[in-house]
């Protein structure tokens, strides 16, 4: 049994039950979530990166509000805020191209595109058309790709070239774990994580933070939330009726 990944990235330790919070099932993904975890950290601690945010939970229900009334720029800029990036321009809009030119194949949900410029960094997200009227799977696609800009940005504090799993858990390390869960009752599939993957990486950095089941809970979807309480009672029964968080 092995420590938890942001337990032992930090090297702090964040009540009893912490020490407890312990992976049994997802070994691949705990490893590729401390890769990601220290290079973060990293990249805050050389300035590249405002802050980590980890330790909070991003409330959806504002990102939807957004996405629904169509001003994605703001939506992303909060995003952005949370990933600890700063651009001098942001632009965000819907396309319908295949993107089939090498970069993404048609069944691809977005494109991120970043530039340097005499006035900093810009970034350009372009989110598939067929999108328009979901505002939760125009969340998670948008945070996804700006996970890419986040890892591109720091791809030589990783051991090797940042993966599509990687950028996914970026997500849950960097709190913004609710905007994917949020659709996997959706019929387009967001994210390169199963279900359970996906469930396994946001309660464990629920966890590691010491956030509160309430609060985990919270903003989730009727199907998300089921499936995160059947985690939780599965993770308590393996550690002996244990409750974490």
């Amino acid at each position: 049994m092995r420590m938890n990944w942001l337990l032992k990235a930090r090297g702090d330790r964040r009540g009893s039950l912490r020490d407890e919070a312990l992976t049994t099932g997802h070994e691949h993904l705990d490893h590729e979530m401390l890769v990601v975890t220290e290079a973060i950290l990293k990249g805050v601690k050389r300035g590249r990166l405002d802050r980590s945010d980890a330790c909070v939970l991003l409330d959806p229900l504002g990102i939807y509000e957004l996405c629904s009334d169509r001003h994605l720029s703001p939506a992303a800029h909060v995003i952005s805020r949370r990933y600890g990036l700063q651009f001098s321009s942001m632009e965000v809009g819907f396309s319908d191209a295949r993107w089939d030119d090498g970069r993404m194949s048609g069944s691809r949900a977005g494109l991120a595109e970043i530039s340097d410029t005499w006035e900093g960094v810009s970034a350009r997200v372009s989110i598939h058309a067929r999108f328009r009227q979901n505002p939760h799977l125009i969340a998670a696609v948008v945070c996804h790709e700006l996970g890419h800009v986040l890892l591109t940005l720091i791809d030589d504090l990783f051991p090797e070239p940042p993966s599509e799993i990687q950028t996914d858990l970026a997500m849950f390390v960097c709190g913004m774990g609710k905007l994917p869960l949020n659709t996997l009752n959706r019929a387009f599939h967001v994210g390169y994580l199963s279900r359970e993957e996906m469930i396994h990486a946001y309660y464990q950095a629920c966890v590691y933070s010491a956030v509160p089941f309430e609060e985990a809970h919270a903003g989730l979807d009727r199907h998300a939330a089921r499936a995160l309480t059947r985690y939780r009672r599965a993770w308590c029964r393996q550690l002996g009726g244990s409750l974490a968080p």
